[in-house]
C-alpha cells in the first residue's frame, strides 16, 4: 500500500485469491500453495491438527474413517485424504462445505462442547501467526 492509501483485507478459498491475483484485483494473496499453479513466495507451513469428540474410536477396518472437509478444490482436503492413505488408513468425506465455519456447523451436532471449543481456538491461533 501507497502512504495515505486504505488497506481491505478478504478472506477467501485459495483458488478465489489466486484468482483475484492473476487479474489484479488483489496486490497480495496467501495462499496454500498446492491450490494454485501460480508460483508465490514461500512465507511458512501449515500443519494439520486432527480433532474429534472425546471417546471417539475408529471404526474397524475395512470400514472407512468418516471426514468432514472443506469441498473440492481443497489442497487441505487433498492432504489429509493422502495421509490417511500413507498410513493405510482408509477415509471417505461424509460432510463438506465452502467455508470453516460450515465444516464446523457440520461437525458441531453431538460434539463435546470442550471438542467445538478445541477446533475454535485452533482457527484463532493460526489467524493469530498469520
Amino acid at each position: 500500500m501507497l502512504p495515505g492509501q486504505a488497506g481491505r483485507f478478504r478472506i477467501d478459498r485459495s483458488a478465489r485469491l489466486v484468482e483475484a491475483v492473476e487479474r489484479g484485483s488483489v496486490d497480495v494473496a496467501v495462499y496454500v500453495t498446492d491450490a494454485a499453479a501460480t508460483e508465490g513466495t514461500p512465507v511458512g507451513g501449515l500443519s494439520l491438527t486432527w480433532h474429534a469428540v472425546p471417546g471417539w474410536v475408529p471404526p474397524a477396518a475395512p470400514a472407512p474413517v468418516p471426514l468432514v472437509a472443506i469441498e473440492e478444490p481443497c489442497a487441505i482436503r487433498r492432504r489429509a485424504i493422502a495421509t490417511f492413505a500413507r498410513h493405510g488408513v482408509a477415509a471417505t468425506v461424509v460432510g463438506d462445505a465452502g467455508y470453516l465455519a460450515g465444516v464446523l456447523d457440520i461437525a458441531r451436532p453431538g460434539a463435546d462442547p470442550a471438542t467445538t471449543e478445541a477446533a475454535f481456538g485452533a482457527v484463532r491461533e493460526l489467524l493469530r501467526q498469520g
